[in-house]
């Protein structure tokens, strides 16, 4: 009869939002670790670009001080 048609799509419409959930979930656990991995490697890279030039300046520091105790 024609309530058990009802019953049976809207079972049907149930378990298409349902996987459709699922799909979305997992999609979004992949975006986000996507996401995370790459700021981890931008992270990775600045504090490596920033540990050069630390360096850089503590070399330019000490080579400004050499000169400045030759000219004397």
């Amino acid at each position: 009869d024609q309530s058990e048609i009802v019953r049976q799509a809207q079972q049907k419409a149930d378990d298409i939002v349902y996987k459709a959930n699922v799909k979305a979930n997992e999609i979004k656990q992949a975006a986000n670790a996507y996401i995370d991995n790459a700021m981890k490697q931008a992270d990775d890279e600045l504090s490596a670009n920033l540990a050069n030039l630390k360096k850089t300046r503590q070399k330019l520091k000490a080579l400004q001080q050499k000169d400045s105790i030759n000219k004397k």
